[in-house]
C-alpha cells in the first residue's frame, strides 16, 4: 500500500481508485521513476509562436 501511495504521489494521481488500479496491476513492485516524463511539445501549423505577441 505504501508503494502504491507513493508512485501515485509522484504521478500526482489522486483518489481511491488510481491507488486501486496500482495495486492490481502490480505497478507497486516496480521502481517508481524520480521525474514522469516530460509532456512531448506539440508542434502545430495554428500555433502563433513567441513573436506573435511581440
Amino acid at each position: 500500500m505504501e508503494a502504491a501511495c507513493q508512485r501515485a504521489n509522484v504521478f500526482g494521481m489522486v483518489g481511491l481508485r488510481r491507488v486501486r488500479s496500482i495495486l492490481d496491476t502490480h505497478l507497486d513492485c516496480e521502481p517508481v521513476p524520480t521525474q514522469p516524463d516530460p509532456a512531448p511539445v506539440v508542434e502545430h501549423a495554428n500555433l502563433r509562436g513567441p513573436l506573435y505577441y511581440h
